[in-house]
């Protein structure tokens, strides 16, 4: 991995902190492009007297390019394997954001051996297939807030065009903050 010589030399109770100023209240336009993403839900099934299936996100997969003016709209998922090993639906018409407040969220998910997406997801019953994908998100923080609020959230690998993209954010807007110089934030 490209940051793996980085990863090595961060200390483990490193901060990111924002290189432009916002950590002094000046407001921080950046034009950050949006990645399109295909989120794919797995329904396996299993044999419980409680339930006859387990579903959960089984991938992201990249759907386009990056672009500053990218809007994407949910469609209809799409079966495209049904056997008795398990079921594959592709949602498409999801993006990945880069909101630079959650810079410290994708340098924590970054800087591990095998970096993420987080997807929140939800059942409903009523619908076919009876789960869907609410976002995804490369920060440990937002995906964090979302359990913490009830929310189920699972990681799935993260494609190597999504880290790179990520990587190249982060090495440009994060830089890491000794653990002293937070000391005082009441972490």
């Amino acid at each position: 991995l490209p940051n793996a010589a980085r990863r090595a030399t961060v200390d483990l109770d490193e901060r990111c902190a924002c290189e432009s100023g916002c950590a002094s209240g000046q407001e921080v336009k950046l034009s950050i492009p949006r990645f399109p993403v295909h989120v794919v839900m797995r329904r396996t099934p299993i044999a419980s007297r409680w339930a006859s299936e387990q579903w959960a996100p089984w991938s992201v997969e990249v759907a386009g390019i990056p672009r500053d003016d990218l809007e994407v709209t949910p469609l209809e998922p799409v079966s495209f394997r049904d056997d008795v090993e398990m079921s594959l639906w592709r949602f498409a018409g999801f993006a990945l954001d880069l909101p630079h407040s959650e810079a410290e969220g994708y340098y924590l998910n970054l800087r591990e051996d095998v970096p993420r997406v987080f997807v929140m997801w939800r059942r409903d019953d009523a619908r076919t297939p009876p789960v869907h994908p609410v976002y995804a998100t490369l920060s440990y923080h937002e995906a964090a807030r979302s359990m913490d609020g009830g929310e189920t959230v699972d990681p799935v690998p993260m494609p190597m065009e999504i880290l790179a993209w990520a990587d190249a954010y982060v090495a440009g807007n994060c830089q890491p903050q000794s653990s002293e110089a937070g000391a005082g934030e009441g972490r």
